[in-house]
């Protein structure tokens, strides 16, 4: 009888590892399909939205940032460096008033030079995507020090009794925090400019009190007191706001475009890393893979930075902050790792919006200090009520931009630290509100003195300036 032999193999094939396999092939091809799929929805609508910003006629790639090229002999960014090179702080401490100004002459007539011109061009090349974060720009430190030495030689041109000089030392610095928004355009440069120009009104707190201003009366009178006409043409210049905003928006723009889109392109391809980013960290294989693998997910959150700073640019018409955060971006969860830009880049729009608002108010503010001086001139003392400065000496009161009601400049004639403007509403009222009774001039958020500032409330530009960058 034959012997029935068993086909079955021992021992049996691992036909579930077959299985295994095949279905483990269809997820990689499944995930591989939606990789792509991912990718291109992703890059598609990256390149729908820069295709709109460019069609809008706005800035958004490196090439339409580029810097036309500037004469040496018309480039005041060049006298600017020259002006800060020349400075001399050695005598501010040990000379009098008048041996700093001397041992800083050159340097001031270089800066009166520089307003004199139409072009700018800092020297900064920028080819790469890393330009915010790898350039150097030495200019800032040096014109903020330049700034800051011009403010010191207002405040000893007025104790000197030059007003005249005073005024365009202030000019000199409001010139430099304009020049300095030029090249590149960009929220960094912006908020350093923007602390130059409130160094400049801080600086005519110091003088405004007591400044030699020619009577409405008696139009002639001392060489060195400011004529009327001048100062007024002053204070206009200071109420005229659009080039602010011109400014704000071109920052905003720059922001997106030399910063957020050129980063998050090259991070998307691999060629920066976010470690990098944050803290210098070499730029790994993993890191490579990980941006590669990724690169959807960087480029949706770039089209989202992208949105983001468009609609900080449209909210720079807004009249008030309280106008202006209703027009800001919502402020959604940012999970560090679906967003990996924005929680690493974005900063806080409330600040920001305060930040150019407060500009707004100390500007204003300084022209309501100076309409007062004059009154304080022509009429022997200050008014009770700034509505009797209405039409001789403002053809209005300007609207405070800090406070939610939208009132005017605050006017308070009893403080105990003397008679102050003031903008914003206190702190303590939790509606921010108009107030029920007379708080410090600390429950506000700037406070303009009209007998100067007490020294304890000394403005810091040091903290101003570097706080911006």
């Amino acid at each position: 009888m034959d012997q029935v032999h068993d086909t079955e193999p021992y021992p049996k094939r691992f036909w579930w590892f077959k299985r295994f396999a095949v279905v483990a092939a269809i997820v990689v091809v499944g995930l591989f399909c939606l990789r792509w799929w991912w990718g291109a929805v992703s890059h598609r609508h990256l390149t729908a939205e820069i295709e709109r910003i460019r069609a809008a006629g706005e800035p958004i790639l490196f090439e339409d940032f580029a810097v036309e090229p500037v004469d040496d002999d018309d480039n005041a960014a060049l006298f600017l460096q020259r002006a800060a090179a020349a400075w001399d702080d050695s005598r501010k401490e040990s000379g009098s008033d008048r041996e700093y100004l001397e041992g800083n002459a050159k340097a001031m007539l270089l800066v009166r030079q520089a307003r004199t011109l139409s072009g700018c061009d800092w020297g900064i090349k920028f080819s790469d995507s890393a330009l915010l974060v790898t350039l150097p720009l030495p200019h800032l430190s040096d014109q903020r020090s330049l700034a800051t030495g011009l403010s010191d030689v207002a405040k000893r041109q007025h104790r000197m009794g030059d007003d005249v000089a005073a005024i365009e030392t202030v000019r000199d610095i409001l010139f430099i925090g304009d020049m300095i928004e030029r090249n590149p355009q960009c929220l960094l440069m912006h908020l350093v400019g923007s602390a130059m120009r409130r160094l400049a009104m801080s600086t005519i707190e110091d003088i405004s009190y007591d400044l030699s201003v020619n009577s409405a009366t008696h139009p002639s009178q001392a060489n060195d007191s400011v004529p009327r006409r001048r100062l007024e043409s002053f204070m206009y210049k200071l109420l005229d706001e659009r080039y602010i905003n011109e400014r704000h928006r071109a920052a905003c723009w720059g922001e997106r475009g030399l910063f957020c889109l050129s980063m998050g392109r090259a991070i998307a391809s691999g060629n920066m890393s976010l470690q990098y980013l944050v803290s210098g960290t070499a730029l790994s294989i993993w890191d490579k893979i990980w941006m590669r693998l990724f690169r959807p997910m960087v480029e949706l959150d770039t089209l989202y930075l992208l949105r983001f700073w468009s609609t900080m640019a449209n909210a720079v018409s807004q009249p008030n902050l309280t106008a202006f955060q209703e027009h800001l971006p919502e402020d959604p969860e940012i999970d560090s790792f679906t967003r990996p830009l924005s929680s690493t880049m974005l900063l806080d729009p409330e600040w920001m919006a305060k930040v150019r608002f407060r500009e707004h108010a100390m500007r204003r503010m300084a022209v309501v200090a100076l309409a007062l001086r004059c009154y304080q001139v022509d009429k022997g003392e200050r008014p009770d009520k700034l509505d009797a400065l209405l039409p001789t000496y403002l053809r209005e009161i300007p609207p405070d931009p800090l406070s939610v009601k939208g009132r005017a400049i605050g006017y308070e004639t009893a403080g105990d630290e003397g008679p102050y403007l003031y903008s914003g509403d206190p702190e303590q009222t939790a509606t921010h509100g108009e107030r029920s009774s007379v708080p410090g001039a600390d429950a506000y958020d700037i406070q303009f003195y009209l007998d100067g500032r007490p020294d304890e409330k000394e403005f810091d530009s040091d903290n101003e300036v570097n706080g911006a960058e």
